[in-house]
């Protein structure tokens, strides 16, 4: 099922404008930011992006020897 763009768009305004989070969930949004700064300041968290890339050789550094007999 395709949607155009103007109609996705339409309908994430229409829930911007309806969706109103209640006091306890922008609490818990706010002592999960807070928690998230914290762990990040710490070093804890997990960088997927550079640990996807730790092992990765960039092969136009990559030295090649000819060896002679």
């Amino acid at each position: 099922m395709k949607y155009s763009l103007v109609f996705i768009f339409s309908l994430c305004l229409v829930l911007q404008l309806i969706y109103k989070p209640s006091a306890e969930r922008q609490e818990l949004q706010k002592k999960m930011s807070s928690l998230l700064e914290k762990q990040k300041r710490k070093g804890g968290l997990i960088d997927v992006e550079q640990e996807r890339n730790k092992f990765l050789i960039d092969i136009t550094s990559v030295c090649i020897y000819k060896v002679h007999n």
